[in-house]
């Protein structure tokens, strides 16, 4: 046998392992999808996918994060006030799965 035939095949495997090793730092979060539906959720840290079957979909950052919302004015029971109210929101926005 050829050792020129075996070379293409190693060089297929070398890139399937490679791909297979997912590394998500912290504060970080990563879904994965099994042959289209949801899988699992990779936490921080050195993770192992298959590399063909599963499939890394969404790469999310779980910090906090602020929402800074429009002006609205005010609704009093007399009517609307002349002046605007102001809002400041922050939420902390996760991934679906950490949700479920």
């Amino acid at each position: 046998m050829d050792p020129l035939l075996g070379l293409p095949a190693v060089f297929v495997m070398a890139a399937l392992g490679l791909n297979s090793v997912k590394i998500t730092s912290g504060g970080q979060s990563r879904l994965v999808e099994r042959l289209g539906k949801y899988d699992r959720q990779l936490q921080p840290g050195l993770s192992f996918v298959l590399p063909v079957v599963e499939k890394v979909v969404s790469h999310e950052s779980l910090k906090e994060r602020v929402l800074d919302i429009p002006p609205q004015q005010c609704i009093t029971p007399r009517g609307q006030a002349p002046c605007p109210a102001r809002w400041r929101s922050s939420a902390s926005i996760g991934s679906a799965a950490s949700r479920q």
